[in-house]
């Protein structure tokens, strides 16, 4: 099973063409969201600075039931376009949007008083370095509030990329192997709470399915693009396989959670 390099100028380019039709499409990544603003109310507190790495065009912001009191959310992504309109909707002060690579954020160590990371991890270079950067620019004690999709996800569409030798367009990690993650990257392994998360979204025809992901710009990151009839016999593949009376699945694993930076 082979695994497409990751190209992060593609990604940004690829996110950044989708960016308007993001918010109508990322049914679940929005769920994951809602997920960790439910930690987020319960932490979050007046005066203190937050930051949104991978924020996209301001999923969390459109969760959020409101910001505390003279509280800063500082919104980072590595594409543009999300960016703009995120600031469009969002033209407050106490809301800021900056280009970023999270793998290298431009930001002073210690700074932060907490930092929500969603759906974003299989798009590093380096896991471990995405989050001990996370890790970098918190506050002793500060809090990761995050959401990442597990080993199990797109089950369907991985599995007949794997009949027809294609590489797949991410990897994605175990509970176990994140926790050791987090705990190897400057956070209290002692203090995660994690939920899991499975659900199954249903389509008419298994190229709806394959739409509902490239609309978010998660299908165009990677690797050379299919010919119409590699495509329409894959699809054909797809449902004769995987098809229920529901529809064509697609099959979603990930967990939600909060970690605390390490007191060292």
């Amino acid at each position: 099973m082979s695994i497409l390099q990751i190209d992060k100028k593609r990604i940004a380019q690829s996110f950044s063409l989708k960016a308007a039709t993001y918010s109508s499409c990322a049914t679940v990544q929005t769920h994951l969201v809602q997920r960790i603003c439910t930690n987020l109310n319960a932490v979050m507190q007046k005066d203190q600075l937050w930051a949104d790495i991978g924020s996209g065009p301001g999923t969390l912001l459109q969760c959020m039931e409101s910001i505390p009191k003279h509280c800063s959310l500082l919104c980072l992504d590595l594409a543009n376009e999300p960016l703009k309109l995120l600031k469009e909707e969002f033209p407050a002060s106490r809301i800021r949007a900056l280009r970023a690579d999270g793998e290298h954020l431009p930001l002073k160590q210690g700074r932060f008083d907490g930092a929500v990371m969603a759906s974003m991890l299989q798009w590093a270079h380096s896991p471990a370095t995405l989050l001990t950067e996370s890790a970098r620019i918190l506050k002793q004690n500060g809090t990761l509030l995050f959401s990442f999709f597990l080993d199990g996800s797109f089950k369907e569409i991985y599995t007949i990329r794997q009949n027809h030798d294609l590489p797949l367009s991410a990897s994605y990690p175990s509970v176990d192997s994140v926790c050791r993650l987090l705990g190897e990257s400057g956070f209290d392994s002692s203090s995660v709470i994690i939920d899991e998360y499975t659900t199954t979204m249903y389509y008419s025809s298994a190229f709806d399915a394959l739409k509902s992901i490239s609309s978010i710009g998660a299908a165009a990151t990677g690797g050379p693009l299919l010919k119409r009839k590699q495509l329409i016999a894959l699809c054909k593949e797809y449902e004769a396989a995987f098809g229920t009376e529901k529809g064509i699945p697609v099959t979603y694993n990930a967990a939600t959670g909060k970690i605390i930076k390490a007191n060292r």
